[in-house]
């Protein structure tokens, strides 16, 4: 029976022993873990520096991408949102000391944002939009006022305003998403193209001259049509009169369908209005 309790006895106190000893392994390896951590738990001044000189540089490119059109408003607002909250993260950090690893998040993110704006800065799209927007406003104008100072045809203006709308048309499906340069290189040569057609049409002073003939034409129809209305040109010279003005008439519409007057043709057609009209006038 005492050796019965004795074996019981040893059995017990073994145990205890190994209890004992894992606590003791736990109790060690915890004080290890808050000792490494305390060794390893400072202050990390180049960390700090360069995270506000990135913090300082990335608010700078945001300003600048504002202030060049390359962002939206609202995407300056959104970065902004970003980088302050990273800054009192940031302040976070360095009110205590801290460990490397507690520092790669924020140092991460940084380097995200950066492209992220770098991305959306890339884009010229934001620049175009407003660039070829004033470009074709300015173009409908300049149109309009060749229309009124007699520099373009009505024809040459409706041709003109048509190609504008293509363009607009184009331009309102590439505002709509992002894009590369490279889809808005086909769309600006195009507008530089219409540009330049228009100023070499308004160039021609033939247009107004132009105008001019076509209403002298029609006062010398009306000088025609009243005078063998109130029987002062006879009849025959009437109808010769008639086929002179209507053969001038039929030359210059197909001189001036694909191109201006040069001033040899101006000169010509007026030589033969201003004798057609004498020869009128001599029967009034």
């Amino acid at each position: 029976m005492k050796a019965i309790d004795y074996l019981k006895y040893l059995k017990g106190g073994h145990f205890k022993k190994k209890i004992l000893l894992i606590a003791i392994v736990l109790g060690m390896t915890t004080v290890l873990v808050q000792c490494d951590l305390v060794y390893h738990s400072q202050r990390w001044p180049e960390n700090e520096r360069k995270t506000e000189d990135r913090m300082f540089l990335l608010q700078q490119t945001i300003g600048n991408g504002l202030g060049s059109g390359e962002l939206t408003p609202n995407e300056a607002q959104t970065f902004l949102i970003k980088l302050d909250n990273l800054r009192r993260d940031y302040t976070v950090l360095r009110e205590r000391k801290t460990t490397q690893k507690e520092w790669d998040p924020i140092i991460t993110k940084l380097e995200e944002l950066d492209g992220e704006i770098k991305k959306v800065r890339a884009y010229p799209s934001r620049i175009d939009e407003t660039q070829f927007s004033d470009r074709m406003f300015l173009l409908q104008q300049t149109i309009g006022n060749g229309l009124g100072s007699g520099e373009l045809t009505p024809n040459e203006s409706q041709a003109f305003l048509t190609k504008l709308d293509n363009l607009r048309r184009d331009y309102t499906v590439l505002r709509e998403r992002k894009t590369t340069q490279k889809e808005w290189d086909p769309l600006i040569a195009t507008l530089n193209e219409l540009e330049e057609e228009v100023k070499k049409v308004r160039a021609y002073p033939s247009r107004i001259d132009e105008t001019r003939l076509e209403d002298w034409m029609i006062v010398l129809q009306r000088k025609i049509d009243d005078g063998m209305l109130i029987g002062r040109l006879p009849r025959v010279r009437g109808r010769e009169f008639q086929l002179r003005l209507d053969e001038v008439r039929r030359e210059f519409l197909q001189r001036i369908k694909d191109q201006p007057l040069t001033s040899d043709e101006k000169g010509e057609i007026s030589g033969r209005l201003d004798t057609l009209e004498s020869d009128i006038n001599n029967f009034w």
